[in-house]
């Protein structure tokens, strides 16, 4: 295993100072400097690329939009992690998260993984922790240097990296397994969905998978909540940040093919009734007992037994899939 992360070209600099093991992670043919590495000991990230310079070894140039993408991130995400009254429903997201990472990395340890964005960790527990317990190493990007000075001031371990999942400064073939909860539903456009999924499949090994989540358009709530003015739900409290176009199960397979890689594993998970859960879960953590709200948390967790039912995509506020980049096929196998 280490012989092959080796010749995978991918390093994270383990005989380096604490600051730099988990900061630096970069192909070692370019000898570019890192790209947006955290120096934990600083709490502070290293500058991305200039807005639409090309990185060579991405292999395209940033969109011009992503500064701008970055500031919104940097300033939504900073005022949603100053409220705690969203706490309680983050451990439901993060636990049905984690339950369906338990079902589906299987292999043992799972090799050098991605997470496409470290949200979960900037404002709760995440998914970091149970990763790095699984996986040789963890690396996540993000966009905001604010998820990402929070996350790995919190997880030493965690590779955290500014980049842009439209655009990613890592080398062919390097990850094992990437790990994409909610990233992507979050663009302009579906071609940007289906871009950021080529970028994800270019990083990914030959036999890696790709563990995917989106909001889910087949759900009624989600149709009704995309159709209406992003600006009143905001007012509403209904949705804080910026979501954008997302597919049912059906598109988001075709999206995955475009991609070249093998939909292995398609279902979906977070079926309680989301805007009364959200609310509820806002109520409780700050009237309810500790107790209370741990069977409020169990009885959510509940719903999760639609995901067997054949109306699971009417149910389920994300579609999940699980996805694999097909083994090469050496020319003098086929002799």
């Amino acid at each position: 295993m280490k012989g092959e992360r080796e010749n995978r070209q991918v390093t994270a600099y383990a005989d380096q100072p604490e600051s730099r093991a988990v900061a630096v992670v970069r192909a070692e043919q370019t000898g570019a400097p890192a790209v947006g590495a955290v120096d934990a000991s600083a709490g502070r990230t290293v500058d991305p690329p200039a807005v639409g310079a090309v990185d060579p070894s991405a292999g395209g140039a940033v969109d011009s939009s992503a500064g701008e993408d970055a500031e919104y991130w940097h300033l939504a995400i900073q005022d949603f992690a100053t409220e705690r009254s969203h706490e309680l429903w983050r451990r439901h997201s993060d636990r049905i998260n984690r339950e369906l990472l338990e079902r589906w990395l299987v292999a043992q340890p799972a090799g050098l993984v991605l997470k496409t964005d470290l949200f979960d960790e900037a404002v709760s527990e995440g998914l970091v922790p149970f990763l790095e317990g699984r996986a040789d190493g963890v690396v996540g990007i993000d966009v905001s240097q604010f998820v990402l000075t929070n996350a790995g001031q919190r997880f030493p371990r965690l590779r955290a990296v500014s980049a842009d999942v439209r655009q990613l400064p890592f080398e062919d073939g390097c990850f094992d397994r990437i790990v994409s909860l909610s990233t992507l539903d979050h663009f302009n456009s579906h071609e940007e969905i289906v871009h950021a999924l080529e970028e994800l499949s270019r990083i990914l090994r030959p036999g890696g998978e790709l563990l995917l989540t989106l909001d889910n358009l087949a759900n009624p709530l989600v149709r009704l909540r995309n159709a209406l003015p992003l600006g009143l739900l905001h007012r509403l409290g209904i949705v804080p940040y910026y979501v954008g176009p997302t597919c049912g199960p059906r598109r988001l397979q075709a999206h995955v093919r475009e991609a070249s890689l093998q939909v292995m594993e398609t279902t979906a998970v977070m079926h309680a009734p989301r805007v009364l859960a959200v609310a509820l879960a806002r109520w409780l953590r700050s009237r309810a007992s500790p107790s209370v709200q741990d069977s409020f948390l169990e009885a959510l967790r509940g719903f999760e037994r639609l995901r067997a039912w054949p109306t699971r995509f009417l149910t389920g506020y994300f579609i999940a899939v699980r996805a694999m980049k097909p083994a090469e096929v050496r020319p003098d196998v086929l002799l």
